[in-house]
């Protein structure tokens, strides 16, 4: 299904009012797929997928001055000098740096999406708590918990459940929400990184009465 939804998305590119540019960012382990429009400025949906997780995220810079026309890699003998350099809209050359929190001064927005948590057959069980643990130093974030009966209206519904974590091991969650899929949304609260070391998850199957009555 994700290999399906990756594809669609990169097949639906207009290639006659976007330009697409490629780049290994050697820093991150990964393939970056720069989607910028052509001719004026606007908003831009980008690409990046990182080869340790062999998965693929949405990139959407905080400015659309930031859109790359031109990117580059630049090989130094020097580790500071082996860079990926862009050519942004805007006339300028940015090079990428994971050491600052913001995008030249703007301050980007940062959330992931986790799931879709369902069981092997999509029965229907509980989603009884909830306990994460952050980097060491990790800036806090925001939790939400979305449940339906299935993966695609579990993703378009109200948040049902949210909260905050911090740095380190934090308390369990009580959770206890019904459903067949489920999604978790991580989302920074400050300009500082964070990192997400581990979340576990407590669930209990519902019995036969219960799975009928969800679907």
């Amino acid at each position: 299904m994700t290999v399906n939804v990756r594809r669609d998305r990169l097949a639906a590119i207009n290639l006659s009012t976007n330009m697409v540019r490629l780049v290994w960012n050697d820093a991150l382990r990964g393939l970056h797929v720069y989607v910028s429009r052509v001719g004026t400025a606007g908003a831009c949906t980008h690409y990046f997928w990182e080869q340790r997780s062999n998965a693929w995220f949405v990139d959407i810079l905080a400015s659309t001055n930031f859109n790359p026309l031109a990117v580059c890699t630049l090989d130094g003998d020097s580790p500071n000098d082996r860079v990926m350099t862009i050519g942004t809209r805007n006339g300028y050359i940015l090079y990428e740096s994971v050491g600052v929190s913001t995008d030249d001064g703007s301050s980007p927005s940062s959330e992931v999406w986790l799931g879709p948590i369902q069981g092997k057959r999509q029965e229907a069980f509980i989603l009884k708590e909830l306990q994460a643990i952050l980097g060491r130093g990790s800036a806090g974030v925001t939790y939400d918990v979305f449940a339906d009966v299935a993966a695609e209206t579990a993703f378009n519904a109200s948040s049902l459940q949210t909260g905050t974590w911090a740095s380190g091991r934090n308390k369990s969650n009580m959770v206890r929400l019904e459903g067949t899929a489920f999604y978790i949304r991580i989302t920074k609260t400050s300009d500082l990184p964070w990192q997400m070391e581990n979340l576990m998850a407590k669930i209990r199957p519902l019995g036969d009465v219960f799975q009928r009555m969800l679907k």
